[in-house]
């Protein structure tokens, strides 16, 4: 199992004394309306797991074992945790704190198992929101980073991470953008974009893109493609992952719609 210090790089759960001290006295979530946010779950492969999907993250519980004893705690609305109870896969966590009945006992939560994947060394499941890595515990009601709960719109990645000792850092993650609307047959612009845990982009040379008459074109050192839109009206999705090794998780795919 990961070391508190990496299980805090990781952004899943753990997060310092002084953190939790800070966050500790916040509004309650549950004045502000319920978002509407999509999830997607990634392991150690470029497919998803799960997603994606759309869900409303609202207040929770969960069976949490410590010490031989199980309880159920509280878990926060608007909170990454909450949206992973809603993806319809299994997890496990781990209770660094003490949680309870109180939403704001769950900032101490540490995600160990996603599906049947456990953390172990230097690797686990981390948490994006957008294409930035947290930087509080999944369940802390004060949020992802610290300013409030999950906004309507947002997009949550759960990934497996692989761990660099040398940069505290995990592996960079996959974002694809494209035209929202193009009419048939023109050219059609594909970028993909490669982020750090901080949301820094470089282009994502190696990675094949797929969906809308693209069968596994891959990128260049630019990150982009240039195809011809379908020939035909409608609508379609883009898709890309790591076509280099596996490692970088699948982007959330975008819609075009071809007019």
């Amino acid at each position: 199992m990961p070391s508190a210090s990496t299980s805090r790089r990781l952004g899943v759960a753990i997060c310092s004394a002084s953190a939790v001290l800070a966050f500790a006295v916040q509004p309650s979530p549950s004045i502000a309306a319920t978002p509407t946010v999509d999830v997607m779950v990634t392991g150690g492969s470029a497919t998803a797991i799960v997603g994606p999907k759309r869900v409303m993250p609202g207040a929770n519980t969960l069976l949490v074992t410590k010490a031989g004893k199980t309880k159920r705690c509280a878990i926060p609305a608007s909170t990454p945790l909450a949206v992973l109870k809603l993806a319809g896969i299994s997890f496990a966590v781990t209770d660094y704190g003490a949680c309870s009945s109180k939403p704001a006992d769950a900032a101490s939560l540490f995600v160990t198992r996603i599906g049947t994947r456990s953390g172990s060394g230097l690797a686990g499941w981390n948490y994006k929101v957008g294409t930035r890595s947290g930087t509080a515990g999944a369940s802390d009601p004060a949020g992802p980073f610290g300013s409030g709960p999950l906004r309507s719109g947002s997009k949550v990645l759960w990934f497996w991470c692989v761990y660099d000792p040398e940069t505290y850092a995990c592996q960079r993650t996959l974002s694809i953008s494209g035209p929202s609307t193009i009419k048939a047959g023109q050219v059609l612009t594909v970028k993909v974009l490669a982020y750090d845990d901080l949301g820094r982009a470089v282009a994502a040379a190696g990675a094949r893109v797929s969906g809308c008459g693209i069968d596994g074109v891959v990128t260049g050192p630019t990150g982009e493609i240039r195809v011809s839109a379908p020939a035909t009206k409608g609508s379609c999705t883009l898709a890309a992952v790591d076509a280099t090794n596996g490692l970088r998780p699948a982007a959330f795919p975008v819609s075009v719609k071809v007019t």
